[in-house]
């Protein structure tokens, strides 16, 4: 999902990358267009739709991500295993190759909220770098901490400063988004490894196991949903370097 704190994003790139300059986009996944605030949403939309050079057009109604960017006049693709917009190229993250024609292709790339549901994130990363023209964007809105029951990876600074490095990725801008008031209690969590239906009782029965041993507390679990944000621009052509994860010197 999009919603207007991602194109707030958007429009502060404005002065690294002109979004008059981007004419051909590609997201990662069909994306549905939300609005949170209507406030923050009307006000965002107009500068993004300045920004972009369009003032006249209008977000108004406007559900999907593939939508927006038709009536601001640009080509969307959207790589996605299912959906039956226009849009939609059937496109399998885990196994797929970019085809000859999107190659090196696009001046924007985005990945909100799509890479952490597929389990080939090697896969995913050099799609986004084969999709991704020399000069252009790949922007990422993925999961940082939390959303314990939301897809199957969450991500580190750590993790993008490597792949950046190893592949010459200028970062234009990133920072990591938690609301510390919603620390909430996750019930979920705390069903699984409370064991509600005994499968881990042989573990359990030793008198010594580390639960009893320190005092833990399941309901002391608190844990705020935050996501990360983060803006690459791909600097060369060369293929995609996988990063090592070595100590510092």
């Amino acid at each position: 999902m999009i919603s207007e704190t991602d194109l707030m994003w958007w429009c502060c790139l404005h002065q690294y990358k002109a979004l008059t300059d981007i004419r051909s986009v590609c997201d990662l996944g069909l994306q549905e267009l939300i609005c949170v605030n209507p406030n923050t949403y009307d006000q965002t939309t107009k500068l993004f739709v300045e920004s972009c050079g369009e003032p006249s057009v209008s977000l108004a109604g406007c559900r999907s991500s593939a939508d927006m960017w038709r009536r601001l006049k640009r080509e969307i693709v959207s790589l996605d295993v299912t959906g039956e917009d226009m849009s939609v190229v059937h496109f399998d993250l885990n196994s797929d190759s970019v085809p000859g024609k999107f190659r090196s292709h696009f001046d924007f790339v985005t990945n909100v909220g799509t890479t952490e549901h597929v389990f080939n994130q090697a896969n995913c990363f050099n799609v986004m770098h084969d999709l991704t023209k020399v000069g252009g964007v790949m922007a990422h809105a993925v999961p940082f901490t939390g959303f314990e029951n939301h897809g199957l990876y969450k991500y580190t600074m750590k993790f993008f400063t490597r792949i950046a490095k190893a592949n010459d990725y200028e970062c234009l801008d990133a920072w990591i988004s938690m609301d510390l008031e919603d620390r909430q209690f996750k019930p979920y969590v705390a069903e699984f490894f409370a064991d509600h239906v005994g499968m881990f009782r042989k573990a359990r029965s030793s008198g010594r196991h580390p639960i009893d041993f320190y005092k833990l507390k399941i309901d002391d679990y608190r844990t705020p949903d935050a996501c990360v944000y983060v803006f690459l621009r791909k600097t060369n052509s060369t293929e995609l370097r996988i990063p090592v994860d070595f100590a510092d010197a």
